[in-house]
């Protein structure tokens, strides 16, 4: 995928250096991105994602998501995916947020879903890369996150020499769509430095 980022970037002919922005998989792209083309990189926003490999356990349960999303459809990865995703808060203030991811993931193939499982699992722990991020650096995290939890971002922010750090209240591991006022504040912010 960094590939193919590069290969939009380049078909749209971009040639100035970019402000890498990515969420959750997306910051697994980034990280690639840094380690490929860290050349074209301006600077780097990483939302509720990881550095660190899936455990043995970790890609196994995606490996069995996977296998079941090819059964039974995108619906059974919602199923189990959704309640990870959100802060209690958006349960229960957002409920329309919540159907609507719900529905977008459910509009997937289940092949794509299933592809995507699978890589994960597999993907190289970055944590190396962190320390050669040499361009300024943003991340951010919901305070909610079950997933990417803060401790986990924490040391992503820390282990980067020159990222920023916010905690969004309120907010799980899609904290740009849960709480998009704070997460844009900062983006803002950050971008305009």
């Amino acid at each position: 995928m960094a590939d193919d980022l590069v290969a939009l970037l380049d078909g749209l002919h971009v040639t100035e250096k970019v402000i890498f922005c990515g969420l959750s998989m997306g910051g697994y792209i980034g990280w690639q991105f840094w380690r490929k083309y860290r050349d074209r990189v301006l600077a780097m926003i990483m939302c509720d994602t990881r550095a660190i490999a899936d455990t043995a356990d970790v890609a196994e349960g995606r490996r069995k998501l996977a296998a079941t999303t090819l059964k039974d459809g995108p619906s059974a990865a919602a199923k189990i995916m959704l309640p990870k995703m959100f802060a209690r808060a958006t349960w229960d203030e957002q409920p329309e947020l919540v159907e609507r991811v719900r529905a977008m993931m459910e509009r997937n193939p289940p092949a794509g879903i299933a592809e995507a499982l699978d890589a994960m699992a597999v993907r190289n722990d970055a944590r190396e890369l962190l320390p050669t991020i040499d361009v300024p650096a943003l991340v951010v995290v919901g305070e909610e996150d079950s997933i990417s939890t803060v401790d986990e971002m924490r040391e992503i922010a820390d282990a980067i020499p020159d990222a920023g750090w916010v905690a969004v209240p309120k907010a799980g591991h899609l904290a740009v769509v849960e709480n998009p006022a704070v997460v844009n504040e900062a983006i803002a912010e950050f971008i305009t430095l």
